[in-house]
């Protein structure tokens, strides 16, 4: 009778165990059902709540800001990066449990630092110095029990990748896969842009084979698709790179000093358009102005025609080009070839 009591008491301890493990982790899953990326979002009110809640799952927590104030790129890149991470694991669990190992759970937690003037609590309750950091909280520990995962280098996809990995291997899950998230908006427009033009090809077949074979086209096209490329473009796009920064006084900067390795988007937009107006004003130093002069033959004005609008290209090309060079300076101190001081025009 003494030994079947004792298999109900464990029976019924072991039932109640479950019923709380559960609770809890119905506390995290609601909370985390509240945002449509499934990140539960850590705040002064609610840090304490959602750590401790977090004793019968496993917790994953990102560490970042969203203010430009600080100039963090690796946060802006960590904003889409995080939330594929978690999509990827809540595709294919739903209740946020292993379908391996339906006693492990899994969830994802974000603290943000807004304003520099208002830096939340959980920053300081954890001494957090750098941003951004991604703490695992284990099951079964209290909130000062955490691992700081490491942060892969490699930007998007790769990034994703190698940091499902390293949870699966803290967590010891097996069943995480990656999904790569479909941009349905580029498709359709691709679509839309593709069947359009089939479209005005085949109704205006002549006209199109007109423009298509005009070297004046090519040659606009190429030399807008090289001056995007050295500007930086692909760079942004792989990188996500931020429109500009801040200093730590709050002012703002659209070019990171004695760094030529990072650069803001704005950058590209600078020294695109600098090139641009460079390679235009060349074209109508080289072209333009003598068909100009062609047009006053008869005309004695003619050579100061052509006199005066070369010095106005060269004086143009000149200050844009003491523009670049200026750049050149900010992003390298040490690079000599700055202009005059018609640089700081531009400062």
């Amino acid at each position: 009778m003494k030994v079947n009591f004792i298999k109900v008491f464990f029976t019924l301890l072991s039932i109640f165990g479950t019923l709380a493990t559960s609770l809890g982790n119905d506390k995290l899953l609601k909370a985390a059902n509240k945002r449509s990326n499934k990140v539960i979002n850590l705040t002064n009110k609610n840090y304490k709540r959602i750590l401790n809640d977090s004793q019968d799952a496993n917790l994953i927590v990102l560490f970042s800001t969203t203010s430009a104030q600080f100039g963090c790129n690796l946060c802006a890149e960590l904003e889409s990066e995080f939330d594929n991470i978690v999509a990827s694991w809540f595709q294919d669990h739903p209740d946020a449990t292993s379908k391996l190992d339906p006693s492990k759970a899994l969830f994802f937690a974000k603290a943000d630092v807004k304003n520099p003037q208002n830096i939340p609590e959980v920053f300081t309750y954890y001494k957090l110095a750098q941003i951004p950091r991604i703490y695992f909280f284990p099951a079964g520990q209290d909130m000062d029990t955490f691992t700081v995962l490491e942060m892969p280098q490699e930007p998007g996809m790769s990034r994703v990748h190698n940091l499902i990995e390293i949870i699966k291997h803290v967590v010891q899950i097996e069943d995480f896969t990656t999904h790569e998230p479909v941009n349905w908006s580029s498709f359709i427009i691709t679509t839309i842009t593709v069947f359009i033009s089939v479209f005005i090809l085949r109704k205006n077949t002549s006209v199109a084979l007109r423009l298509l074979s005009s070297k004046i086209i090519w040659g606009v096209l190429s030399g807008c698709f090289i001056i995007l490329m050295i500007s930086g473009q692909m760079f942004n796009k792989i990188r996500n790179t931020m429109l500009a920064g801040t200093t730590q006084e709050g002012e703002i900067i659209y070019f990171m000093p004695n760094d030529f390795q990072n650069q803001f988007a704005i950058e590209t937009q600078v020294i695109g358009v600098t090139y641009g107006v460079l390679a235009a004003l060349l074209i109508v130093l080289v072209i333009g102005i003598p068909k100009l002069t062609d047009a006053y033959k008869k005309s004695n004005r003619r050579s100061v025609i052509e006199a005066s609008f070369s010095i106005l290209c060269a004086v143009l090309i000149y200050m844009f080009f003491s523009a670049l060079t200026y750049v050149f300076g900010i992003k390298s101190s040490s690079y000599p070839y700055q202009l005059t001081k018609l640089a700081r025009l531009f400062n």
